[in-house]
């Protein structure tokens, strides 16, 4: 007998709960990493879970499946693992789980009508982060500026963090945070339906304003333009927020040229003239990236070999599509485009079909199973590592009060959109446009809470006619069962890697067992990862054997010839002559830490000559690199006497 229409289809429901669940935690977990790679863990698993069991169940039921060219964007993704290290390997799981949650997410708008649903849930997401974020800007930092005092001063980079009031929620960077919420601003202004929607708009606007993101600011009047034939009212507005964009890119682009610094926006220059280092840089870094890339994250190594004196360099390039580019290079980055490219194009060939923003039964049910996940992700959050934190820092108060409340905040919030509708094609698009300018100046795409609401924000696009096609059946069939395997794949992993930690906090507090060290060997040369292999430095048999096992392009990176030079180092120290010439390159910005090392090797031997002449020219290289850091400087200044 044929399931009657009714059938509660508990996989999919499950599929809705896993979902939520993820959303939950990927929003309330700092972006920072993590002190245990399980929880990092904990949050991909119920999200490519989730993706999983619902294109499973599409597959099962025989409905129309997702097109087959959208697998080519997580396909992109795939050249920038290699070569293989294990924030790579991170980063790129968080992609691949941003995007199929999205596809998912997607399947749930188009045949249960969920937009909605989606919709008023990622707004209510939204909410609890401003919250976070103005409680972070509004008396939060003066509590920790008081706490922690002139303990982290020799930390510029920390001290920026404590001296700034800009709102950064748990996505730590500000900018990233204000590149989430160009995201949500479109769905709260094409999508509201009641006054609470006015509300959330203020709330949203505020925290922007808190952020304090001039980039993001541009990007949002810049892509008004979208809109700029619009004959309505809206219309007006749109290009006169779009004038008025162009005419601040105007003033920042003769503010940099010239030495002008403009009223009220001056001290903002500065950090656009960084920008311009950092693409550069970028740019020089192409050459290294081949027709498969060098790798997602490896920019954060190829900069010290690529960078020029009086330049800035910063982990990233501030440019995610340039970034992309050299980590998954132009073979991923066409693999990407044309998934984008030819899924435009269809949908565009369609005619739309009439907006129902009202949920099929399964899609009611649905609604609920989503929304019990995204109350518990919330609610497990603050307690998986005790952020974040709402109320004063200072008052001593268990972190269940913050889940309470922050799940609490997230539940009203829910029900007040409960009227809340589906962006407008113009809405969306204005949101999507705002976004990818951005990324032009930030690297949103490498927060992994920003991508995943760039999945989630792509599955609201206005709805078209699905159809069905030949191809897209054994492809969602082949997607739906190699999803399935990547949860455990992760689990394992994040197992692994977690068990490697314990190991060395035992390797550093000298309590190593045999056992610790098979487990960071085993790390080290099965997932490079370079804080493994820094641990085994006090045990030669087994670093040797760890750092052979690389492959000779990754052996070459700066931060595996900065780990063998301190081991080499060290071993000078022990009586064991090294040489260590081939691991200097002279011009690059690593140079003072090898010449540190050598420095080393030099005061063993008590060549005081030769410890002065690596001493001084790792000050040399300091100055021409513009490195500012006080205890590599007082090293070298201690070295060079």
């Amino acid at each position: 007998m044929t399931p009657a229409k009714s059938d509660p289809r508990p996989l999919g429901l499950l599929g809705a709960l896993m979902l939520g669940l993820g959303l939950g935690l990927r929003f309330l977990l700092p972006d920072e990493p993590s002190s245990s790679p399980l929880e990092g863990a904990l949050v991909r698993i119920p999200l490519l879970s989730g993706a999983a069991i619902i294109l499973l169940e599409r597959l099962i039921r025989r409905g129309s499946a997702p097109s087959a060219v959208v697998w080519l964007i997580p396909l992109a993704i795939l050249p920038g693992c290699f070569p293989l290290t294990a924030i790579g390997v991170t980063r790129a799981m968080d992609l691949v789980a941003a995007v199929c949650a999205g596809i998912a997410l997607r399947d749930l708008v188009v045949h249960d009508r969920f937009g909605a649903t989606l919709c008023r849930w990622l707004l209510a997401l939204g909410l609890a982060l401003c919250l976070i974020g103005l409680a972070q800007a509004l008396w939060q930092r003066d509590e920790l500026r008081e706490a922690v005092g002139t303990a982290w001063d020799a930390s510029p980079m920390a001290r920026a963090f404590l001296d700034s009031n800009r709102a950064t929620s748990t996505l730590v960077n500000a900018n990233a945070f204000a590149g989430l919420l160009l995201l949500l601003l479109p769905l709260a202004i094409g999508g509201r339906g009641s006054r609470s929607g006015r509300g959330v708009l203020i709330v949203l606007l505020a925290t922007l304003a808190t952020t304090g993101s001039a980039g993001a600011i541009l990007a949002l009047l810049l892509a008004l333009g979208v809109r700029w034939r619009a004959p309505d009212t809206h219309g007006r507005w749109c290009r006169a927020g779009f004038i008025g964009g162009a005419a601040g890119v105007l003033l920042l682009v003769t503010a940099l040229a010239t030495s002008w610094q403009p009223p009220l926006v001056g001290d903002k220059i500065e950090t656009f003239r960084q920008r311009l280092d950092y693409h550069a840089l970028g740019a020089r870094m192409l050459a290294d990236a081949g027709p498969l890339g060098a790798g997602i994250e490896a920019t954060q190594e190829l900069r010290w070999a690529h960078a020029r004196p009086d330049e800035g360099h910063s982990d990233y390039i501030h440019d995610t599509w340039l970034q992309l580019l050299i980590e998954i290079g132009p073979v991923g980055m066409l693999l990407a485009a044309s998934g984008v490219g030819l899924l435009a194009y269809r949908r565009r060939a369609k005619t739309p079909a009439p907006e129902q923003d009202r949920p099929t039964e399964h899609g009611s049910r649905a609604a609920v199973a989503f929304g019990i996940g995204v109350t518990v992700g919330v609610t497990m959050a603050p307690l998986l590592n005790g952020v974040p934190r709402v109320l004063p820092l200072g008052w001593a108060a268990p972190p269940i009060l913050d889940a309470l409340g922050l799940a609490g905040c997230v539940l009203l919030s829910a029900r007040m959109l409960r009227n809340v509708i589906p962006p407008s094609g113009a809405a969306w698009t204005w949101g999507i446009v705002a976004f990818a300018l951005h990324g032009l100046v930030d690297y949103d795409l490498y927060v992994p809470a920003a991508a995943t609401m760039l999945g989630a924000a792509c599955a609201l696009a206005p709805i078209k006619p699905a159809q069905t096609r030949s191809m897209d059946r054994p492809l969602l069939a082949v997607a739906g069962l190699v999803l399935l395997t990547l949860p455990l794949v992760v689990g394992l992993v994040g197992l692994a890697r977690d068990n490697a930690r314990l190991a060395i906090n035992a390797v550093r507090r000298g309590d190593a067992v045999e056992e610790h060290l098979r487990t960071i060997e085993d790390l080290a040369t099965s997932l490079p990862d370079p804080v493994a292999l820094e641990g085994l430095s006090r045990h030669p048999a087994r670093f040797t054997r760890a750092l052979d096992a690389l492959p000779t392009s990754m052996r070459t990176w700066p931060i595996y010839r900065r780990i063998e030079a301190e081991h080499l180092a060290r071993r000078r120290f022990l009586g064991e002559r090294h040489d260590m010439a081939h691991l200097l390159h002279p011009g690059e910005a690593m140079e003072p830490w090898i010449r540190r090392s050598m420095m080393r090797v030099a005061m063993v031997d008590g060549d005081t000559a030769s410890r002065r002449t690596h001493a001084r020219a790792g000050l040399d290289a300091m100055k021409r690199f513009a490195i500012r850091d006080p205890v590599l400087l007082e090293d070298l200044q201690e070295g060079a006497r």
